[in-house]
């Protein structure tokens, strides 16, 4: 016969005729994805650069399409040759509408992970006291360009300090071995207060990562009071007190600075917080029951506390009261005489005693008050009275 022609018919469907292969996460996808404009018998129609849209149908794992997402289907073919998704996951699709055409979904495919080549913590360091350990526990991982975590790593991880404005310490395990491409620290600790620090991650032939800022508060501590000898004490007698500052969990550490054992009446002690205690000497002034109280002042890394009640029995001292001259002697009836005296308090009291003292003849007497040493006495009947 003569030559004749076949030609499309009307625009029936889309269709992927390059339909999208498994690829790592953040790559292109190749070959490109093309879609197609299509008759009822498959036959491509040209469409006059009608615009296509492709976008992602099925998300397993909350992936983000990337690239030119809209393409003119020249000669009835759109091709998008930059399409990438970041995230990895099985069972992808895409869909793609325009043309005037009903949207259309592509076969299943996979975003794979990538090489690793770079650190990012997946669970932050959180605010912790002095020398606690950091709960939960921090967690690096492993990650390829597009933040997918390598589950096949096993790169050792080392943790610094990285921001560091309490001049602190690092303890605890600072270098974990990966497992299934995490790295975990679960017993790290800093023994300064201070705000606003950070953690750097460290690995071979990786990128390294930076944490987000975190505080470390002062430790609380607990006071007590741990000896009080001798209990009953006397009037200016030195009294031992030991007192035991500890760090109350989950805080750790060694407390410095100073403590003050008081009575609340007046009298008290100053001494220093030293490794398993410390003590200081206590005089008390003035006889009667007291309570004992011990207060760390605290510092920069440990909130300072005070030990409970403590009861003390301060008896009154023993004292020796001496004639020490009596002039003149002999004298005469009526004649006034000077007597004189001395107190002192028995060890292992002290102090300086008040009050009076008086002196007798058993008929005619006098008396005086502390400071004075003497008084004057006069005899009325003639003999030998003894004073």
């Amino acid at each position: 016969s003569a030559a004749f022609n076949v030609t499309p018919g009307a625009a029936d469907h889309l269709a992927f005729t390059t339909q999208p292969n498994n690829t790592v996460a953040g790559s292109s996808i190749a070959p490109p994805v093309q879609v197609t404009v299509q008759d009822v018998n498959g036959n491509t129609v040209d469409t006059s650069r009608a615009a296509i849209t492709v976008a992602i149908g099925t998300n397993p794992a909350g992936g983000t399409l990337s690239g030119a997402t809209t393409g003119s289907a020249s000669n009835g073919v759109a091709t998008f040759s930059a399409l990438s998704i970041n995230t990895a996951g099985n069972g992808y699709t895409l869909t793609a509408s325009g043309a005037g055409r009903p949207q259309i979904a592509s076969d299943p495919f996979n975003i794979e992970v990538g090489s690793g080549n770079k650190l990012a913590f997946v669970v932050e360091p959180g605010n912790a006291a002095v020398g606690a350990t950091i709960a939960p526990a921090i967690q690096v991982a492993i990650q390829d360009g597009s933040g997918n975590t390598v589950t096949t790593a096993t790169d050792s991880v080392t943790l610094t300090l990285s921001d560091n404005p309490g001049s602190a310490a690092l303890s605890g395990t600072t270098k974990v071995q990966a497992v299934s491409g995490i790295a975990t620290f679960g017993t790290i600790r800093l023994n300064h207060a201070g705000t606003g620090y950070t953690l750097a991650a460290l690995g071979t032939n990786l990128i390294n990562a930076t944490s987000t800022g975190f505080d470390i508060s002062p430790a609380a501590t607990a006071t007590a009071v741990t000896l009080d000898a001798p209990d009953p004490s006397v009037t200016g007698q030195s009294d031992t007190v030991a007192y035991a500052v500890s760090v109350s969990a989950p805080g750790s550490g060694s407390p410095t600075g100073t403590v003050t054992v008081s009575d609340g009446l007046g009298d008290s002690c100053v001494g220093t917080v030293a490794e398993g205690g410390g003590r200081c000497t206590l005089t008390f002034a003035a006889a009667g029951a007291k309570t004992l109280t011990a207060t760390y002042a605290g510092n920069a890394d440990f909130n300072g506390s005070t030990s409970a009640s403590e009861p003390h029995t301060v008896n009154r001292a023993s004292t020796t009261t001496t004639i020490t001259s009596d002039s003149p002697d002999p004298s005469a009836t009526g004649q006034q005489i000077t007597v004189a005296y001395s107190v002192a308090v028995l060890s292992p009291g002290g102090g300086t005693p008040t009050g009076t003292v008086t002196v007798s003849s058993g008929r005619d007497s006098c008396h005086a008050d502390a400071p004075a040493r003497a008084c004057q006495l006069t005899l009325t009947p003639a003999g030998t009275p003894p004073l």
